[in-house]
């Protein structure tokens, strides 16, 4: 990707990362409880609302929306 498209058309690039080891860890506290997720999940939305999706992410109300192809 070239730095000047992102600075040019205003590009929000969103990343993450990965730490070796990190995985089994994470899934024993979220099985004991230890971590509440519920804050970092969105209520699922059917496919028809898509629109509406990406509008909540646009107005900063969520990183990850969930979207089902059928409910």
């Amino acid at each position: 990707m070239s730095p000047f498209r992102v600075y040019n058309d205003e590009i929000t690039i969103t990343g993450s990362m990965a730490i070796l080891r990190s995985f089994a860890p994470a899934a024993e506290l979220l099985a004991s409880g230890a971590v509440d997720v519920r804050p970092l999940l969105s209520p699922a939305l059917p496919l028809e609302d898509f629109g509406a999706a990406l509008n909540r992410v646009r107005a900063g109300q969520g990183i990850k929306t969930h979207v089902r192809p059928w409910m």
